[in-house]
């Protein structure tokens, strides 16, 4: 697989050696080793703030872009700017990882161990981003987040999904339960609305399979062929009140920063919450697959062209932009790509494609 790149980079964090933001699909440079893409694939792309984590189908997650506070973990070689530290080309940072997160200034992992599964994070979060417990706002080396007392403890459940935004993570795990922690004073982790420095449980009256992180929302899921589904957070841009009362049966889901998105089976985009940016073209096909960035979409149609629309300002919607904003809004970007896509991915203005 070649891993391909665009769009915001002045954190490197498109992995491309150079910090300049770019509008056409740029291929990686990674170090040559037994971990690289020429047998090995990319199975996940998460993007924070300024970092980005890939994971291999061999569990190994490689890092790059900023890593001021160790965001991407102890990785040994970087580089110092302006008081701020930088990840300029893929590193290795962890092994075992079966799903990997992103807030703005930490990371977070689901790894396998010899004594099970464990949730890790690494790097800074003042909300409690890290699960490492009461007033831990930074650490220097992944650790684990501390575990709840009742349901997570036992050995028949494990964390099997995870996700996060600007400053709170959720894990699904395998019984169905739902656990959050970091920032909840708008109700994305449930009641009480507050912080929450280790992960608590949030009651869902389903059995949950999946759950996407935005801004200051939390949206989780049940089976498809359930229609069960849960938004949890402020009402902004009618967030909440716009949901339908049955979940679309869906195929992918994603948030911006300030809405939700769900491809369907039959390859239709539903959205609501704040609309202006992300809003599907009137002439909009049918889709294959999504990526969904703080406030720009990646996606690959049925006849297999890649196109991009939203908020673009950075080049990662490519070109051309409108107005002083950089929006691709009304319509969408062809993205030039030659060869089977097997992966997008979409970061924070940053967008990714995985070609055969």
């Amino acid at each position: 697989m070649t891993l391909y790149s665009f769009g915001s980079n002045g954190s490197y964090q498109l992995g491309l050696s150079h910090n300049d933001d770019i509008s056409n699909p740029t291929s990686c440079a990674f170090q040559k080793s037994a971990e690289g893409l020429d047998s090995i694939s990319v199975t996940q792309i998460v993007g924070g703030g300024n970092h980005t984590l890939i994971q291999l189908s061999n569990g190994l997650v490689k890092a790059v872009g900023e890593n001021t506070g160790s965001r991407c973990g102890p990785i040994p070689h970087q580089t110092s700017e302006k008081g701020r530290n930088f990840v300029v080309g893929f590193q290795h940072c962890l092994d075992d990882v079966v799903m990997c997160a992103a807030s703005w200034e930490a990371s977070a992992a689901i790894v396998r161990r010899d004594t099970g599964y464990a949730i890790l994070t690494t790097g800074t979060g003042s909300r409690g981003e890290l699960g490492q417990g009461l007033d831990i706002v930074s650490s220097d080396q992944w650790k684990e987040v501390l575990k709840p007392t009742d349901s997570w403890g036992d050995s028949n459940s494990r964390p099997v999904d995870i996700h996060g935004s600007m400053n709170h993570f959720v894990t699904v795990l395998s019984n169905g339960e739902v656990y959050g922690w970091g920032k909840g004073r708008n109700g994305q982790l449930g009641e009480p609305r507050e912080d929450s420095w280790k992960p608590r449980k949030i009651p869902v009256p389903f059995r949950a399979v999946h759950a996407v992180c935005g801004r200051e929302f939390t949206y989780i899921l049940g089976a498809p062929e359930s229609g069960e589904h849960l938004v949890l957070g402020p009402d902004k841009s009618n967030l909440v009140s716009a949901a339908p009362a049955i979940a679309p049966r869906w195929k992918q889901v994603g948030a911006t920063w300030s809405s939700i998105l769900v491809l369907d089976q039959s390859g239709n985009l539903h959205t609501w919450g704040k609309r202006t940016r992300i809003t599907p073209p009137e002439s909009l096909p049918r889709l294959e697959q999504v990526a969904i960035g703080s406030e720009h979409v990646l996606a690959t149609t049925t006849s297999g062209k890649v196109i991009a629309w939203g908020w673009g300002k950075h080049g990662n919607c490519g070109l051309p932009i409108d107005g002083e904003f950089g929006d691709v809004q009304g319509r969408y970007n062809e993205i030039e790509a030659h060869g089977a896509i097997k992966l997008l991915g979409a970061g924070c203005a940053t967008s990714w494609i995985g070609l055969e």
